[in-house]
């Protein structure tokens, strides 16, 4: 305790900077202890502000305390400082039923989404609890279970708070950068697309992510970080559950016993977008696949519409091409259908002010009842195409000698050679964003260095943040 609070006092003192505790211009230490929100430990205030990572697990411990009959707390792993994973499921009932996945937080500075997806999971256990387990959201309940995680990346998360706001990554102790902290880009780590990009017809390329100071550095190997490995394991334990029960219908073919994870959403900010697979393609997956995806981004975009009047984009191109992300393991390797990326508000911030959090949460509880509707709808049952029920083996690890070829290579078409306008506008604004931050970057350190600063400051150099998700 006492040398938490050392450092949050002398940290500014030897950086000469000391801004609010949501300034994304705070990168090199705590925030004004007087700006950081006291919770008062009530949950019907808990979202009226960010709150630190200690309040988050007090929070969850008190709806599992207040909901004990609809909620259980489980660890499914440990960050690399020790901290715990831990994932609240959620149903009414308990027993095997399908299973929706909801995570935030992967990237620290994204406040917004951590928020949002225990926004959620407190609105859905208060109308249940309201409903006397008789009402639609108790109906909803009585389906699936539902599992949420967040912050995913919590020795991040306590970073983004104590030193450095605009931080991403996870954090580790593998490589010093200029004397910043170093880490890995969880949404890069994931094991299906890891390092592969399409950028034209027939060309698949390696990606150039492997620097370890860079913001969206993919990691050693796949799954290399533990907090990714925690999700993996957890998730893989429902799908070889499930696929282990799999009976066969009079047709010849597998079904899926319950207890399979039907959905698989990863919240992010800014862009307000839903980016389904495939992420490393920039394309829709191939029917029957790409059509149940693509319904499915237009009922949750429709239910955002009408909860905010906020217009999302749907589709994978809505970015350049990114390898490694959660979305393309949940549907390439786990069989997922319904996954997708969620960039949630702004267009111009990742640190979204408090008065956000409500709404935000609100249109993105909105757009999970759509999400619910959809598996009800046109079925949850994995994926024939990719994944266990597909009969495909994993893609062999990168670098094997006798791998021909990655076989997600030959299933998934190429990359058109026509841009959707996104990306045709988004990529001249990253180059171009860049620029100025290269020349923003090397001005203030001139002028640092002209004032006899001893220590130069940390160049590091971040990329315009709706070029990566």
């Amino acid at each position: 305790m006492v040398y938490h609070l050392l450092v949050w006092i002398a940290v500014p003192i030897v950086f000469g900077q000391q801004l609010g505790y949501n300034d994304c211009s705070r990168r090199a230490g705590p925030p004004i202890p007087s700006t950081v929100p006291i919770w008062d430990g009530s949950i019907e205030t808990f979202f009226d502000d960010y709150r630190p990572l200690a309040d988050i697990d007090r929070f969850v411990s008190a709806l599992a305390s207040k909901y004990a009959n609809f909620v259980k707390i489980k660890q499914i792993g440990t960050s690399f400082q020790g901290r715990p994973i831990r994932v609240m499921e959620m149903t009414n009932g308990w027993g095997e039923k399908p299973l929706v996945y909801l995570q935030g937080g992967i990237h620290a500075r994204e406040w917004i989404a951590t928020s949002t997806v225990l926004y959620i999971a407190h609105t859905m256990l208060s109308k249940a609890a309201a409903e006397g387990g008789n009402g639609p959201v108790s109906t909803m309940l009585s389906g699936f279970v539902f599992a949420f995680v967040s912050p995913l990346n919590p020795d991040g998360y306590v970073y983004s708070w104590e030193v450095n706001r605009y931080w991403r990554k996870t954090l580790d102790n593998r490589t010093r950068c200029e004397s910043a902290a170093s880490g890995v880009d969880g949404n890069r780590n994931w094991g299906f697309s890891t390092g592969l990009l399409i950028s034209a017809p027939g060309s698949t390329t390696r990606s150039d992510i492997i620097d370890p100071c860079l913001d969206t550095y993919e990691g050693t190997a796949p799954f290399s970080e533990p907090e990714t490995m925690a999700v993996k394991q957890y998730v893989e334990q429902s799908q070889n559950r499930s696929f282990e029960k799999s009976t066969t219908n009079l047709q010849g073919t597998q079904v899926a016993a319950p207890g399979y994870v039907a959905a698989f959403l990863d919240y992010h900010s800014f862009a307000m977008m839903l980016l389904p697979p495939w992420g490393y393609s920039a394309e829709w997956p191939t029917p029957p696949d790409g059509p149940y995806i693509k319904e499915l981004c237009e009922k949750m975009a429709g239910a955002i519409q009408r909860s905010s009047g906020n217009i999302f984009f749907s589709g994978p191109d809505g970015l350049p091409a990114d390898p490694g992300t959660a979305p393309d393991w949940a549907y390439g390797a786990m069989g997922i259908r319904a996954t997708m990326t969620v960039e949630l508000e702004s267009h111009t911030t990742f640190c979204l002010g408090k008065e956000k959090i409500k709404p935000v949460g609100l249109e993105q509880y909105e757009a999970v009842v759509a999400l619910v509707d959809h598996l009800v709808a046109k079925g949850s049952h994995p994926s024939r195409e990719f994944g266990l029920w597909a009969g495909m083996p994993p893609p062999p690890p990168r670098g094997s000698a006798s791998a021909k070829k990655l076989w997600l290579q030959e299933e998934i078409p190429a990359a058109s050679h026509g841009q959707s306008w996104h990306r045709q506008l988004v990529t001249p604004v990253c180059v171009a964003a860049a620029s100025v931050a290269v020349a923003f970057v090397a001005a203030a350190s001139w002028r640092k260095w002209k004032r006899g600063w001893s220590q130069s400051p940390t160049q590091i150099v971040e990329a315009d943040p709706e070029c990566i998700e």
